[in-house]
């Protein structure tokens, strides 16, 4: 039987990370099944759609999360139906299109095959406000965002069905991507965003003065962190911090994005939001203790590629 490869569905596949997150199960030659919303936009996957199998449905829907599991022995769920700004106008909706689907699929889970379930949680908001940096998977959990309340509970439902149930979970916290293939054009994806309006000439909005600190991890190092929390084990630690370690403020990145690009980006800087925390840097010694991983790519090159994807998409 040629059926021999692992089988991995990812949940939100056609997204950004969930794309990079299945060109690198199938360099693995892991069998990959998509799940992902009605009319999803399958651009991000175009160059491997004769190689997956993709099945659009309604995660909400617990009948269809159920027959999509099938006999697929892992799962990573990147899907997420709000973002910080968005979910804290409306946390109800957060709880019943992020949380409650997500119990259900852990409740499939535990009937079928499933060996381990790798979820992508939010390491820049599920911690807050940061009493120091850079931040441990210790620090205390107080979310300024229902956005991060939802990540953090569904992180502990995985937990507790490690606990109870014989499937593995993991939870990567994962700081703020960045790279080929992100919208320029959505609200979360400051690289894409600034890379864009720089090479296009327009004007960059920036909440605030530009010194807050984020931590910017490329996509790449993201996924091939995801493949290992997939195949190795993981000595009982649940929750892992993904980041580059290094924090980057706005403004210096505005200087990378110069320096790469050779052009001077045009920026406005407006009022600062509540919702915008000061500093968010990752700790990311527990993934390179346990799963001997850490983060390749340096900002220069990350923007460089990311600046030579979108000079091709123009």
């Amino acid at each position: 039987m040629h059926d021999m490869g692992k089988k991995s569905l990812v949940l939100g596949g056609c997204g950004f990370l969930g794309s990079h997150v299945v060109d690198a199960l199938l360099r693995e030659g892991h069998t990959v099944t998509v799940f992902d919303k009605e009319k999803v936009d399958t651009t991000n996957i175009a160059h491997v759609l004769s190689e997956i199998r993709l099945i659009q449905g309604d995660f909400s829907n617990q009948r269809n999360v159920e027959d999509v599991i099938g006999d697929h022995e892992y799962i990573v769920h990147l899907i997420g139906t709000t973002l910080p700004q968005t979910s804290t106008e409306n946390p109800a909706y957060d709880l019943e299109s992020n949380v409650i689907p997500s119990l259900n699929l852990l409740d499939a889970a535990k009937r079928s095959r499933v060996k381990r379930l790798v979820f992508g949680s939010s390491g820049g908001t599920v911690y807050g406000v940061a009493k120091h940096l850079p931040l441990s998977e210790d620090h205390p959990t107080n979310p300024v965002s229902a956005y991060g309340i939802s990540k953090l509970m569904i992180e502990k439902y995985l937990q507790l069905y490690a606990y109870h149930h014989s499937i593995d979970t993991v939870s990567l916290r994962v700081s703020n991507p960045y790279g080929e293939r992100q919208s320029p054009f959505v609200a979360q994806g400051v690289v894409a965003a600034f890379v864009w309006k720089t090479l296009n000439g327009e004007p960059i909005t920036i909440w605030g003065d530009g010194r807050i600190i984020r931590d910017f991890i490329y996509v790449g190092d993201v996924a091939e962190m995801f493949i290992r929390a997939i195949v190795q084990d993981n000595q009982d630690a649940r929750v892992f911090n993904i980041g580059s370690g290094v924090g980057t403020s706005l403004n210096d990145l505005l200087k990378i994005v110069e320096r790469v690009i050779g052009k001077k980006p045009v920026v406005a800087y407006t009022k600062g939001r509540k919702v915008d925390i000061p500093a968010n840097v990752l700790d990311v010694s527990r993934a390179r203790q346990v799963f001997d991983w850490q983060p390749r790519v340096v900002m220069e090159d990350g923007i460089t590629r990311v600046a030579a994807f979108m000079k091709g998409f123009r």
